[in-house]
């Protein structure tokens, strides 16, 4: 999978790394250290602390719910800046409070 992804030097990644039991985080982390420039966005129903903080860790642009409407997925692939972007609703927004310093 990995070489399948960066043999076409894709400039925006949307992945659901949670799709089947095998956890796809370091695959993603992988890809992003050897291309640096990839936008990673994350979209998926899981929302586990563990692995929204291991996202931003890794360099993921983007953690949104499956849920998340057209215009909420094109907003995180135009967005230029290197920010972490997190859709709020009421489960991350508890998450993003108890994020460790």
């Amino acid at each position: 999978m990995l070489n399948n992804i960066l043999s076409i030097h894709p400039d925006i990644l949307i992945i659901d790394p949670f799709t089947n039991p095998e956890n796809k985080l370091p695959l993603i982390k992988n890809i992003i250290k050897r291309q640096e420039s990839i936008k990673v966005i994350i979209l998926t129903n899981i929302m586990s602390q563990q692995y929204l903080y291991e996202a931003i860790r890794i360099g993921v642009k983007a953690y949104l719910k499956k849920s998340a409407s057209l215009s909420e997925i094109i907003e995180c692939i135009k967005d230029d800046e290197n920010e972490f972007h997190l859709k709020m609703t009421s489960e991350f927004e508890r998450l993003k409070k108890q994020e460790p310093a």
